[in-house]
């Protein structure tokens, strides 16, 4: 799927200072493994992280974007952001924590289903490049895998670092056929993977897979269904993934010795459907009070007809696996956890159904828009300098790759010579955690959907979005051929009511000239 392009348009360099106060090593942020070498401009210094200083801790929320969090409505930054009336009815005092510990990228992008984003966390590269364009199905045939000759990010750090990182993934997978290839996360890099290999039907009645494996001697998988014989068992967190998905975390970690340093990929599966009354301790008491009110316990689903209903249980869910985002870092050993960087990033927005506001429930998950492809974006750990602190700056979901590998000591130069010349669309946003108010390498941030492993040329629903913060341009193939397009200005209009491409709307010059930018970026790519 790789294919050769120029300089790309939407990367940009700046010159940013040291870091004041931090010592230690330092080297100029990346330009782009794609980027014509000639081209390279310092971009910034940075302190950057030795071999096996920080262990990294990656969280993933699943089909939760930004307009559900009571901290971006705060401080969102600009554009402003178009909320869901019913924001402030989520309590999420475990991610609060973190944003005060940490920082907060207000702008940070992903694609608008769950494998394409997951399959970019993992190689770095957008897929068009890869062939993951669509979430994997449990219908598919056959299901298609992310292809195991691209670089994970799990092997990068096992062959390229210098020093011996135990790696491990926990949760939901979701990049390869549900039932055939439950090795497929050894052989991506993990030494280890506890979890779902896709979506579940029940969050408490699913096949766990339990693999051992990331090396030459291949991988060793067994799995079980998790709750046999569920009607006759109360749910519980003993069998709610979440809550299962955390204790093997937790146990992993707990179990490697003083002198490892680890890369834990850990996946929760709620809030996504289904949509299931979580276990009542992972609530708060007044989540508790109108969930019993309404005749709910854990494990039911809304009754048939009770939309509202349906919103409280997925609200609660996102309540419920922020607790569970608690009780991961509790359990880890305090002097373990202190030098351990922490990543909470979502893999696309919310679900269109409980968007709740009526006019943009086309808006969520699946689209294009802002509401369905902006995420929660979250870092804490020893390289924050800023408490508290907010970047506003663009982030793609495909940086991921890029700077979690430096945090775990990898250098640029290291990472560009690893992948032999293959195209990169990972830019790294380190400098972004240690001061949040330096302006990023990237310009613009992108976003696309086709049916997987077809090339994009000959897919005639391709769909492809780009922002620059403060336009938004989106472009559709229809079958037959067929184009159409649509730009917004999303600092005006932050809901994106108004397509600024609909007659009889006459672009202004700064509107035309907006366009055509994001045209050449988008077909720089």
């Amino acid at each position: 799927m790789a294919r050769t392009r120029t300089l790309p348009l939407l990367l940009a360099t700046c010159t940013i200072g040291l870091v004041a106060g931090v010592e230690a090593a330092t080297t100029d942020i990346h330009h782009g493994a794609g980027t014509n070498a000639g081209a390279h401009t310092r971009a910034g210094r940075l302190r950057l992280p030795m071999p096996g200083e920080f262990n990294v801790l990656m969280i993933v929320l699943d089909d939760l974007g930004t307009d559900k969090l009571r901290m971006y409505g705060v401080d969102a930054g600009l554009p402003a952001h178009c909320l869901s009336p019913q924001i402030n009815g989520i309590p999420t005092p475990n991610l609060d924590q973190l944003r005060a510990d940490g920082v907060m990228f207000s702008r940070c992008y992903s694609n608008p289903t769950c494998s394409p984003t997951r399959a970019a966390f993992m190689t770095g590269r957008y897929g068009l490049r890869t062939g993951m364009g669509h979430a994997v199905n449990p219908s598919d045939s056959p299901g298609y895998e992310l292809p195991t000759g691209e670089t994970c990010l799990p092997e990068l750090v096992r062959d390229v670092n210098s020093f011996s990182y135990r790696r491990a993934a926990f949760g939901k997978w979701h990049l390869t056929d549900y039932d055939i290839n439950d090795c497929h996360p050894a052989a991506s890099g993990f030494e280890r993977f506890e979890g779902i290999m896709g979506n579940p039907t029940s969050h408490y009645d699913w096949r766990k897979v339990t693999s051992v494996g990331g090396g030459i001697a291949g991988c060793t998988s067994t799995s079980s269904a998790d709750v046999p014989g569920v009607e006759d068992l109360t749910p519980s967190t003993d069998f709610w993934d979440a809550s299962v998905t955390r204790d093997d975390a937790v146990t992993w970690i707990g179990g490697l010795a003083g002198s490892d340093r680890f890369f834990a990929y850990v996946c929760f599966s709620p809030p996504h459907a289904p949509f299931e009354v979580p276990p009542y301790s992972t609530l708060s008491a007044g989540t508790k009070a109108r969930l019993s009110f309404n005749g709910y316990e854990a494990g039911d689903r809304a009754r048939s007809g009770e939309a509202d209903d349906e919103k409280l249980i997925y609200h609660s869910n996102i309540e419920a696996v922020d607790h569970e985002i608690g009780e991961l870092l509790a359990g880890i050993a305090p002097a373990v956890l202190a030098r351990t960087m922490v990543v909470v990033v979502g893999d696309n927005g919310t679900v269109a159904t409980m968007i709740s506001d009526a006019a943009l429930v086309g808006h969520g998950k699946r689209t294009l828009y802002e509401l369905g492809t902006r995420v929660p974006l979250i870092v804490k750990g020893p390289l924050v300098t800023t408490a508290g602190g907010t970047c506003r700056s663009l982030v793609g979901a495909v940086d991921l790759w890029r700077t979690v590998a430096e945090m775990t000591g990898l250098r640029s130069a290291e990472i560009d010579a690893a992948m032999g010349g293959s195209p990169v669309d990972s830019e790294s946003f380190l400098i972004g955690i240690q001061n949040p108010s330096s302006a990023l390498v990237r310009t613009t941030a992108y976003s696309e959907a086709f049916s997987n492993d077809t090339p994009p040329i000959l897919n005639f629903g391709y769909r492809r979005g780009i922002t620059d913060g403060s336009f938004r341009y989106m472009r559709n193939y229809a079958d037959g051929g067929g184009l159409s397009e649509n730009l917004f200005h999303t600092a005006a209009d932050p809901c994106e009511y108004t397509d600024l491409l609909a007659p009889p709307h006459v672009l202004t010059l700064a509107e035309a000239a907006a366009l055509a930018a994001l045209q050449a970026a988008m077909n720089s790519i």
